[in-house]
């Protein structure tokens, strides 16, 4: 596969002669340090298809928006026999949102079909999505399309990158088998989709992986500072601002939105030392046990959640509406193994709390002392 490089325009592209970006009908970025070679840019909008390693995919008059209904579809071919998967990273991605009483892409959306027979996991995507990304898995000598339909009657505009992933050169850049989002950092930041647009869709079900750091035990979740979560639960509208919950009685009895983070507990540094003899004292090294729920929602992201669900059934209350006491705070994990959270909606839509979440994510090697 040849080696990828950086236009002038800051795009990537890959080094070809001359010749062999016109096949591709590719753009000049200038040249590549290897002698007689330029770097290809090869971007290209409705009704075409490519080859390359890497390409391009945007609205027929990008970099402005278009406003006519219309479809718009753009074609893949996997022709490595090394290539796995696709990444695609939308660079711009406005459409209209999703009904604020169904949930699902009406007016516009984009879709992916694979060979593969139960496609990417999530039917189609729709709303405000710029920076986010998605994995899609292929077979070698297959095709992938990308659709983009639009109705016309508001502006979109879209610019998505297609990177094909040689498996065997590039392993750490493939996602794990399931995987609709891969983050490989030590840390980071991840919303739902559209979050911007403040509402996601109805019968969304996916995974998030995070790739494992060496030396590390635990990872910690944020809401990030100063935004909204919104993710339904079974008191939606009548929760109180800034209260989270977890668990299923919570998320996923009556109502069925919820973020899953495996093994979720609050923050090691608000749990006191275990009771201990008059004699005996705990050291740095004892283990702490600490109560955990996997299903989050309401309106904040909290791991005091956690506590306030396990007080409940200790009293065996744990039907009875908790109280007030869970604002945002720290979630924790120390789910051994691969790090995957998931996102899950049910089909009823309300536009009140079903605004999504951002939240950022740290994995670390130290506050190992503790026992689920």
């Amino acid at each position: 596969m040849e080696s990828l490089c950086q236009g002038v325009d800051g795009s990537v592209g890959i080094c070809s002669t001359r010749t062999h970006c016109e096949r591709l009908e590719g753009i000049n970025q200038g040249n590549c340090l290897r002698k007689g070679f330029i770097c290809c840019k090869v971007q290209k909008s409705c009704h075409n298809a490519t080859r390359a390693e890497v390409s391009y995919f945007v609205n027929p008059h990008f970099p402005m928006d278009n406003d006519q209904a219309s479809f718009c579809d753009y074609r893949v071919d996997v022709t490595n026999p090394d290539v796995c998967q696709l990444r695609l990273d939308f660079e711009k991605f406005s459409l209209r949102g999703p009904h604020k009483m169904f949930g699902v892409c009406r007016k516009d959306r984009f879709m992916v079909t694979t060979s593969y027979p139960y496609g990417i996991g999530i039917s189609d995507l729709c709303g405000e999505n710029t920076g986010q990304h998605i994995y899609v898995n292929v077979n070698p000598g297959s095709s992938v399309s990308l659709m983009v339909m639009t109705s016309g009657g508001a502006t979109y505009m879209w610019k998505m990158k297609i990177t094909q992933i040689d498996c065997k050169r590039d392993s750490e850049l493939v996602a794990p088998i399931g995987c609709l989002q891969y983050y490989t950092e030590l840390s980071g930041s991840i919303q739902s989709f559209n979050y911007i647009g403040r509402l996601y869709q109805a019968n969304l079900d996916y995974a998030i992986c995070i790739k494992r750091s060496l030396n590390t035990c635990r990872v910690e979740y944020n809401q990030q500072p100063g935004s909204d979560f919104g993710i339904n639960s079974f008191e939606g509208t009548e929760l109180a601002p800034y209260m989270g919950r977890s668990g299923v009685v919570s998320c996923d009895l009556i109502t069925h939105d919820y973020l899953f983070i495996p093994g979720g507990t609050k923050d090691i540094q608000d749990t006191p030392d275990q009771d201990t003899d008059e004699d005996e004292e705990r050291t740095s090294d004892d283990p702490v046990t600490l109560s955990t729920q996997e299903k989050f929602c309401g309106r904040s992201l909290s791991g005091l959640a956690v506590k306030e669900f396990a007080d409940n059934l200790y009293q065996d209350e744990a039907l009875n509406p908790p109280q007030n006491v869970s604002p945002p705070s720290v979630v924790t994990s120390y789910a051994s193994g691969p790090i995957i959270l998931r996102f899950h909606s049910d089909k009823v839509t309300n536009k009140e709390t079903d605004i999504g979440f951002a939240i950022n994510f740290q994995q670390l090697g130290t506050g190992c002392n503790k026992r689920a």
